[in-house]
């Protein structure tokens, strides 16, 4: 008989205080029928070695040992190899509240629901930050509100466009954790965390899970513990950085394509130029990027003369853009290179 719930950790260069804490939260789950799969992802230091001794521990625990190949690797991985009839996700320096399975699981039997969303608190040292919580206006989302859905995922101010308020912020971000999937959703075909496409990967993975669902159950109950002070949300100057965000483009265009409706191009342009921001921030004009002036500005000519960036200038209607990518949108229409970097310059204007 399969386990109900099968929670995935992927592990690499983790502390090993925050390790054990993590898994500790799991074990503790007022709902115990579970399998912990703990993926090894060919950490440097003793979490592989930590993972087998709780795994002697307790039966419930499997451990694998694998080559390092990233976080959505191991995850696709531990996918590939669990029993549960639920998937949950669980990043190695967080922890779920204690009732967190029992609460999901509850809320997907109550609802008939494919995806269970909680809320989650920010931790931050010692120091606890605010639940980011859900409004009470929509507790189960189902047909073209899933599409509305897959769009915020996209565009993240387009909830208050359409509903002309906040209904989900922060708390439905395209993130894995805090919330349980259905394994129905991978028996539809492949259902994978695309590689080479950090840190974009989790959002290309919820917007094909949302398309493969029935219904999404917003539980506003804070079941996750997020710790922002840790150093893999860091995220510095990579040589890879230009061609992993096209990818992304590339792969949610192809998504996109499959919802078909008159304001789906607007949503992708928005994308575009939301992802153009983020790489004139952390590639670009990143403090690291060895490239000289001439080199940068040459660069972003380059960028200027892609399809996807040409369709997006001309895209001057659209309602979709906010303050920020219409300012960027403007600077590249005009060729204001030097204006580009001295937005970067701004504190958090392209955060």
């Amino acid at each position: 008989m399969p386990d109900t719930v099968s929670v995935i950790v992927p592990i690499y260069k983790i502390d090993e205080e925050y390790l054990h804490q993590a898994i500790k939260s799991i074990q503790t789950q007022t709902f115990s029928d579970i399998e912990i799969i703990l993926i090894d992802d060919g950490s440097p230091d003793q979490s592989g070695e930590l993972c087998d001794r709780y795994a002697l521990q307790d039966k419930r625990i499997r451990v694998i040992h694998k080559e390092n190949g990233g976080v959505s690797a191991a995850r696709n991985e531990g996918v590939k190899i669990a029993r549960g009839e639920w998937i949950c996700f669980l990043d190695p320096d967080d922890w779920m509240a204690p009732d967190a399975l029992e609460k999901m699981l509850g809320c997907a039997e109550t609802t008939g629901s494919d995806i269970v969303i909680g809320t989650f608190q920010f931790y931050h040292e010692k120091s606890a930050g605010d639940i980011v919580p859900f409004k009470k206006y929509i507790q189960v989302l189902n047909g073209e509100q899933l599409k509305d859905y897959t769009k915020f995922l996209v565009c993240p101010h387009y909830e208050k466009m359409k509903y002309h308020r906040r209904y989900w912020g922060k708390a439905m971000q395209g993130v894995p954790w805090g919330r349980i999937y259905s394994k129905r959703l991978w028996e539809q075909g492949s259902l994978l965390f695309p590689l080479d496409m950090h840190p974009s990967e989790d959002v290309i993975f919820n917007i094909a899970a949302t398309m493969r669902a029935r219904k999404i159950a917003l539980l506003n109950e804070c079941v996750y513990f997020y710790r922002i002070n840790k150093g893999s949300i860091t995220i510095g100057y990579k040589e890879t950085w230009l061609q992993n965000q096209f990818l992304f483009l590339h792969e949610l265009e192809n998504l996109l394509l499959k919802i078909n409706e008159p304001d789906t191009q607007h949503i992708f342009n928005s994308a575009v130029i939301g992802t153009v921001g983020a790489l004139l921030q952390r590639y670009y004009f990143h403090p690291e990027n060895p490239s000289s002036v001439s080199d940068v500005r040459k660069e972003l000519k380059q960028l200027y003369e892609t399809k996807y960036l040409q369709v997006a200038i001309k895209d001057s209607s659209n309602p979709y853009y906010n303050g920020k990518q219409r300012i960027v949108r403007l600077f590249f229409m005009l060729n204001l290179w030097c204006g580009l970097k001295w937005l970067v310059s701004l504190k958090k204007f392209l955060s």
